[in-house]
């Protein structure tokens, strides 16, 4: 019995050791090129990357988006933070974030990128990315106010917050919030024309 458990051990060290080579957990890999596999990654959140874009960024156009390089990240799941090339010689850095089962979120983008310029490690700020869900016309190009005025949270592995927030002109979304256990946020859903009354619930 011990001598099969300790097999086992071994043999998943030496595993996480071989996939695992050239960075340690939290820490970033090596940079790497491209593969199928980071394609795919971009593919699966192209519609929040062009979300996130800013206006006049060929955003109405069927926009280049090809990934060029990367690095990952171990966390609960993993962080892909990837080097895109989006045509005429521009480059943008995003993060996407692959949990356990599989499931891709886009949890931050950095424009006016080079191709020589390295990748690392940067701040997320969901604020963009709840604007980017807004509908044309939300008042997307201005300052616009975004108050949490209450919430509710979900522990997984990490948490999901369900809050309320106050856009301005007495109107009210309900956005849902994802922390992992890094404490990187992103924003996974949004709810529009909500009031002050609406109860908080899981959607």
């Amino acid at each position: 019995m011990y001598t099969i458990t300790f097999a086992m051990l071994a043999f998943f060290c030496a595993y996480l050791a071989d996939n695992t080579i050239g960075f340690r957990v939290g820490g970033l890999s090596e940079l790497k090129d491209a593969t199928p596999k980071t394609q795919q990654l971009v593919d699966s959140v192209r519609d929040d990357i062009i979300g996130q874009l800013p206006l006049g960024y060929d955003r109405e156009q069927p926009l280049k988006l090809k990934s060029i390089s990367y690095r990952e990240q171990i966390v609960a799941g993993f962080n892909y933070f990837i080097k895109i090339e989006t045509g005429w010689n521009r480059y943008i850095h995003v993060i996407i974030y692959e949990d356990l089962r599989g499931k891709t979120v886009l949890t931050g983008i950095e424009l006016q990128k080079s191709l020589s310029d390295p990748i690392e490690v940067f701040d997320t700020n969901v604020r963009d990315e709840i604007i980017g869900q807004l509908p044309l016309g939300y008042d997307r190009e201005q300052s616009l106010q975004l108050n949490a005025v209450s919430y509710r949270e979900q522990v997984v592995a990490g948490k999901n917050y369900f809050i309320k927030v106050e856009t301005g002109f007495n109107r009210y979304i309900h956005v849902r919030i994802y922390k992992d256990l890094r404490g990187d946020a992103s924003v996974t859903r949004v709810q529009l024309e909500k009031t002050l009354s609406d109860p908080i619930e899981f959607f």
